[in-house]
Parts: structure tokens; sequence; C-alpha cells
């Protein structure tokens, strides 16, 4: 029979994979991303991978895969997925991204250091983007972009500059996280990414605008600084409006508060795209406002299992990014142009080191409210510019027929040029440079109520004196918001409002609960769940656990001599986990050994010393109605046995009389 006179309705396995290809594409892409992230976390002990970061192992994955697809299997594998393209980038994979980073901006570390973010994120990247331009402008002047047959020109040049400003500093955000930096240093940089992300959009869609005026004028000009204005306010009132209204909501009970915070937070994000303005920084705005009010109406469990699909949806995604930015390596569409992609290399990293050093001195000069930047954490944040997917998925935005061919496919080989030394070449470095040059380490931060009532009394403190002085700041700032939250705003937003003083409560709840954690553990595991604690209260701890220890010992004892005491046909037997078992000797005698001590041994064996306990209490009612008739006997016996001695002690008490007599009349 032929293959084709089978009817295909009694067929019992079928292969369809083309009615299920993007299903399994898609499967396949989000496997293959976290077995790469597994492994790597795996062996991150390793000396060689401890210095090699995710993102450039991600790259690297990347580039295989992609060599595999493009030269071994092009029809088995769907390639829609598997490219980085805008839409799918700017509208699932980066506002997941930066969502998770957002919610974690509302702390007081960044409130501290939210004037350095802004002129950071703001004004040195309008900065980079001019001087980079300038830097472009004048090196084709001078003939130094020779090859490829291509002339930019001026606007060409500012477009450049508008995306590759973009910095996606992730594997340095990673290890700062883990060696612990100090928190101003690991916000500044996190601020920084974060707000650049959203200033670089609006720069790119101001720039890409003027694509094509013959001649710029200063009109044109003011009218860009307008329209960044209003993107950028314009998404802040989304932002506020959006998070207000999940605010509100999240003050009714509900069992879809997680769903609609998420959904809220990226309706923010959709809705400020859809009107023109900067959907990140909407996101961002709303996010914030929703870890400041929100979180507060949800339930413990709630919140944490918000924070936990953040968190891990950020990380997947962060890993799809990286490992389809390798695969774009090995597409036949790259046109490398080496003196432009070395040149505009050089010019990225030398004009963001000159506008930081140039940026923090002035910060550190003028404005007196604000902690001192030193050298070596401007090193760090200059040399930590990565760049990443924002410049290349914006390199891929640039219209085609606008530009030209060569020149898209030249700015997009150079991107991914300028990604690659980045992340492949300054990410590796960063750890021991952190390590080197000694940067400032975040302190071990003890749950104390002490250090918590002295911070409050501080803040009160300067804020008075800033009042006395006449020279208001950031203390007497904080002050006037915190009168004005606690009045009008917590109120309205928060079901159960919380206050600014309640944060003492909850520090101590906390070191309850870390108390009472240790005090069901061992010794070792109790001194390692109150290291946060103050030295004084861990002691105290210790010296309560070790009286609890003691008296415990002591009833344990008790109970074992109680059991002891009885003489029993079978005896408590041997146990493994016991302090103490008995063994009964050939006379009959209960005699008992030490064993091994294990802290539950005495719950161990309780049950049976109380079913033991009840047999004898029965066998000694059985036995004292057996005696009861020979009670006679054995009480005229002892009396008998008493007479005895009594005669005989009267007998010598004689004989020592006579002799003493006798021993008188012979002196």
């Amino acid at each position: 029979m032929s293959p084709k006179s089978v009817d295909s309705r009694y067929l019992l396995v079928d292969w369809a994979t083309t009615e299920y290809r993007d299903q399994l594409s898609l499967l396949l892409l989000l496997l293959t991303t976290v077995s790469i992230k597994i492994v790597h976390s795996q062996f991150l002990a390793s000396r060689f991978l401890n210095l090699l970061p995710e993102s450039l192992l991600l790259i690297c994955s990347g580039a295989i895969i992609g060599a595999l697809m493009t030269y071994v299997l092009p029809e088995n594998l769907d390639g829609g997925l598997w490219r980085i393209t805008p839409r799918s980038f700017f509208h699932y994979l980066l506002p997941i991204t930066v969502l998770d980073a957002a919610y974690h901006l509302y702390n007081r570390a960044f409130a501290d250091t939210i004037v350095a973010v802004v002129v950071y994120a703001v004004f040195a990247t309008v900065l980079n983007m001019i001087l980079i331009g300038v830097c472009l402008i004048a090196l084709e002047k001078g003939g130094l972009f020779v090859g490829k047959g291509v002339v930019f020109g001026n606007q060409l040049l500012f477009l450049y500059a508008s995306f590759i400003v973009a910095v996606d500093p992730v594997a340095v955000l990673t290890i700062f996280h883990e060696i612990g930096v100090d928190p101003s240093l690991y916000y500044l940089a996190l601020g920084e990414s974060l707000f650049n992300d959203g200033v670089t959009l609006v720069l790119y869609k101001i720039v890409k605008g003027f694509l094509g005026v013959k001649e710029v004028t200063l009109k044109g000009i003011v009218a860009g600084i307008g329209a960044f204005l209003t993107i950028s306010f314009g998404a802040i009132l989304v932002g506020l409006s959006l998070g207000i209204i999940a605010c509100l909501v999240t003050r009714c009970r509900s069992q879809f508060e997680v769903a609609f915070l998420l959904g809220i937070a990226y309706a923010s994000y959709i809705v400020a795209d859809v009107l023109g303005w900067s959907g990140l920084v909407a996101l961002i705005t709303c996010a914030m406002l929703q870890a400041a009010y929100a979180f507060h109406n949800l339930e413990e469990s709630d919140l944490g299992a918000l924070r936990c699909i953040t968190r891990q949806l950020s990380e997947l995604c962060e890993g799809i990014i990286f490992l389809l930015i390798g695969i774009k390596f090995v597409e036949k569409q790259l046109n490398w142009h080496f003196p432009f992609s070395l040149w505009s290399l050089l010019a990225c990293l030398v004009v963001r080191a000159l506008v930081v050093f140039l940026l923090t001195f002035g910060l550190n000069k003028f404005f007196l409210d604000f902690s001192t930047i030193t050298f070596t954490d401007q090193f760090i944040l200059a040399y930590g510019g990565l760049r990443g997917a924002v410049a290349l998925s914006l390199a891929i935005m640039v219209d085609r027929k606008k530009v030209g061919q060569k020149v898209y496919d030249i700015f997009v080989t150079s991107t991914l040029f300028t990604i690659l030394f980045t992340v492949g070449v300054m990410g590796p470095t960063m750890r021991p440079l952190v390590k080197v040059l000694h940067v400032k380490l975040a302190q071990n931060k003890t749950i104390s109520l002490v250090r918590e009532l002295n911070d409050r009394m501080i803040d009160e403190i300067t804020a008075g004196v800033e009042a006395i002085t006449g020279r208001y700041g950031r203390n007497s700032l904080r002050a006037c918001f915190v009168r004005l939250d606690e009045d009008y705003i917590r109120g309205f937003l928060q079901r159960d409002p919380f206050t600014y003083n309640a944060g003492i409560v909850r520090v101590y709840e906390e070191m309850a609960l870390v108390l009472h954690h240790a005090s069901l553990q061992s010794p070792q595991r109790a001194a390692t769940i109150m290291r946060n604690l103050p030295l004084t209260i861990q002691t105290r701890q210790f010296q309560v656990m070790d009286k609890e220890h003691r008296a415990s010992r002591l009833e344990m004892r008790r109970v074992r001599r109680l059991s002891a005491s009885y003489s029993l046909t079978g005896g408590l037997r041997r146990r493994r986990n016991a302090r103490f078992y008995y063994e009964e000797t050939p006379d009959g005698v209960a005699s008992h050994r030490y064993g091994r001590f294990r802290r539950f041994s005495f719950f161990y064996e309780l049950p049976r010393f109380l079913a033991a306990k009840k047999a004898l209490v029965l066998k000694m009612s059985s036995q004292a109605e057996e005696t009861s008739a020979s009670g006679v006997t054995l009480t005229s016996n002892a009396s008998e046995i008493r007479s005895e001695k009594e005669e005989e002690e009267g007998n010598k008490e004689k004989n020592q009389l006579t002799r003493n007599i006798s021993e008188e009349d012979q002196r």
C-alpha cells in the first residue's frame, strides 16, 4: 500500500511544525536564554566566568546561533522572532526591562542624588550628542572617513550622534550589585541609564525631524527645544495621571491588584507613545508613584509576587536582547567602514569622559548641598558608559530612503562595533578596576532603632538649621514634602496611610522577626541570621538562648531520672538520637548510659516515656493489691528485728559501764 492511500484521519503521530512554528521558535528562544543564564550563574565562582560578563556570554552565544541559522538551518527556524526589530524591542522588551529598575528608584539614596542624576541624564546626554556630532563633522572635513565612496554630511552625522549616546550599563550595574558598591554610586549609574534612554529617544525624534531640511534656522532650533520640553513634561503628566489611578484602585482589595498595576504601568508607556511623547519617562514616573504609594495598599504576599515577576521578566528580557544582538553580528547586510567605526568609537569614549569630569567639577564646586563625587567615582561613571540595544534599535529605525542603503548599513555596523567593544572589552575589565581603584563599598547596614532615630533627628536638625540661616536646601525641601505628604497625599492615595514616623515601628517589627527566627535555630545559624543586628542585641539574644538551652537540658535530665527510677520489664530501649538510653542489667535494675545529644531527642522520646509511665502506674497499683495481704507479716517481722537491735545495744552499754567501774576500783 502506498503512503498516499493511507487516510490521514488514522495517523497516530503527525509532524505539524508549520502550524506551530512561531510558538516553537518563541519557546526555543526563551529556553535558550534561560539555559545560558543558568549556566553562567552556576559557574560564576570559576575564575574565567567571574571575569566574563553575562551580557558578553549571551552575545557570543547569539553569534553562534545566528551562524547556525544563517548557514545551516535557514528553513527550519523562523527568522522573525530571532532577529531584533524596533517593534519587538520598543513595544515589548524595553518597557519590561525598565519597569523593574524603575520600581527600585523609590529609595532615599536616589532622592539624595536626584540633582546629579538629572545633570548626568539630561545635560550630559545633550552635550555628548553635540560634541560627538561636532567631532565627527571635523573628522569628515579632515578626510579621515575616506573609503566606501560615502559622504555623510552634517545632518547624518548628528543623527548618528543622537542615538550612539544611549548608554546601557547592564553589565556594570550587575558588577556593582555583586561587589556591593556605595548606594550613591549605584543609583547615579542606574538613574542616569534609565533617564538617558528617555532623553536619547527625544533627541533622536528631534534630529530625525531635521533630515531633509536644507537649512537649520534659529526658529527651528527653538522649536526643537520646545519639543524637547513638551515631550518630557507631557510624559511626566501621563505617568502621574495613570499612577494616581493605580493608587486609587488598589485602595479596594482585590485578587487582581498585581495584574492591574502591571497593566497600568504598561499603559502609561503606550499612551505616551501614542501621544508622541516619551513612553520611557511616563513609565518611570508611573512606576515610582506606584512604589511610593500603591505598594503600601498591597498585601505582603502580593507585593512579593509583584517584585518576583518583574525581576524575572526583566532579567529574561535583558538576556533576550543581548542574545539577539549577537545574532545581528552574523547577518550578511553588514557594511564594515573601519575608519568611521574606529573614530566614532574613540569620539564616544573621549567625549563621555570629558563631559563627566566637567559636569562633576561644576556639581562639586557650586552645588554645595550635594556630597562630593570623588575622582574614583567619576572615572567609574565615565568608564561605565557601555552601549546596548537602545542604540542598535534606533540605528535600525533609521529611514533607509532618506539616508541611503550604504549609510544605513554603515550606521548599523558601526553601532554593533561600538557595542561589542564596550561590552566585550570595558565590561570584563570593570570588576578589576573597581577593586584596584578601591571604590567605596556599601557599609553593612544594621537594623537598629538607635540609628533610625538618629537619622530622623539629624533630618529635623538640619532642616531647622537651614530655616534659621535662611539657606534652604534639600533638607528643608524634604521636610516640607514630608508634611505635605502626610497631611494630604497619603490619606488620599492609601487605604491605611503610612506615616513618616511609622518607619520606626517597622524597624522594631523587623528586629522582632529576626530575633524570633534566630531563637528557633542553632547558635551557628542564629549568628548568621542576626548579622545585621547591633552587637549588643546579638550578645543579649545569645545569653537568652543559652539560658533557655540550659533550662531545657535540666528538664530533660529530670524527666529521664524520673523514668529511670522505675524498674520496667521491657525498659526504655536505646534510640539513635536520644541523649540517654536505658537497658536492664541481669539483676533487673535499670541503668543509663550517655549517647549523642540532639536537640529534638527529648521530644522524640517523650511519647514513649509517657506510655511507659502509664504502664508503670498500672503495674504498681496491681502490685500494691498483692502486697496488702502480707503487710501485717512484714510489720511484725520489722518490729522483732527492731527489738533485737535494741537489746544488743543495751547489752553493749552495760558491758561498757562495768568495764569503766572496774578500772576505777583498780586505781
